[in-house]
């Protein structure tokens, strides 16, 4: 190209095209890339608003999902306090109730006692086993009423509790939507 151009000169010339070169693609690729930089933000800042609806969307469910699950909870457990009352108050009516039998009982035995006309020794061992026999009696009639008082307030327990348990299972397999 240019005959007359030394080594030097020639090598300048070409760095010096290479160089402006190199400029012109510089300055287009920051023409371009800068608004597909700003284009690509853009996408990537409106990506995350449907994931995070859909973050808030599950937040929202599973508060739900914990507030009615602590309402059945809640709910089961008011009404397991109430059987243990209910209970109490059972097992208080036996106890006044067995005795008021042990003082007929005792009552019994007194007239036992003046009812045996044998001899005095015969009379007095007749009433005494009566009197045990009375006492015994009771106290078994006792034992089977507070026996089935205690079975009644397990099988309330039992019947809570599953309710209880079915709930937990509901909170935790139900579908989401």
């Amino acid at each position: 190209m240019f005959p007359t151009m030394t080594a030097t000169s020639r090598l300048t010339s070409i760095l010096i095209r290479v160089g402006l070169l190199c400029a012109v693609g510089r300055s287009l690729y920051f023409l371009g890339s800068s608004p597909g930089k700003q284009v690509e933000k853009a996408k990537w800042d409106n990506q995350p608003a449907p994931q995070q609806t859909a973050i808030n969307n599950l937040r929202i469910d599973y508060a739900r999902k914990q507030s009615v699950h602590q309402q059945a909870v809640t709910a089961l457990e008011n009404e397991l306090d109430k059987g243990k009352q209910h209970y109490e108050k059972a097992l208080a009516d036996l106890d006044a109730r067995y005795t008021q039998r042990l003082r007929i009982a005792e009552q019994r035995a007194i007239v036992y006692q003046r009812q045996a006309t044998g001899s005095p020794a015969d009379a007095r061992d007749l009433a005494s086993n009566a009197a045990r026999l009375a006492a015994s009696l009771e106290e078994g009639r006792q034992l089977v009423e507070e026996f089935r008082t205690t079975l009644g307030l397990r099988e309330d327990q039992l019947r809570r509790l599953g309710a209880l348990i079915q709930a937990d299972r509901q909170l935790f397999t139900e579908p989401t939507e």
